[in-house]
């Protein structure tokens, strides 16, 4: 009886890492573009409040290179992170039809 549930318990282990691994993968992407917002949003920020001040004015640019960056680097971490919870999900049904 046990060695009948062997393969259903390995491809539920399986299926279960791999989406874990996605899901790691999709949160590493989000944290990666929301710290290049942060930074676009701070230069921002400091621009504005020179220039609100009367002082010396700051002329910060490049932040959107940042963000453009995160965009590209992170298009792979989406559609591998997808992958493998989709992957998965399909070796954890076919474990429950086993």
């Amino acid at each position: 009886m046990l060695d009948s549930q062997i393969p259903s318990m390995v491809l539920k282990s399986v299926g279960t890492g791999l989406g874990v691994l996605g899901a790691i993968l999709l949160a590493i992407r989000v944290k990666n573009f929301i710290t290049a917002l942060s930074l676009a949003a701070q230069c921002h920020e400091l621009t504005l409040q020179s220039i609100l001040s009367g002082g010396d004015i700051y002329n910060l640019h490049g932040s959107d290179m940042h963000i453009e960056r995160a965009q590209k680097s992170g298009n792979w971490l989406i559609a591998f992170g997808f992958g493998l919870i989709a992957t998965g999900g399909v070796l954890n049904i076919i474990a429950i039809w086993l």
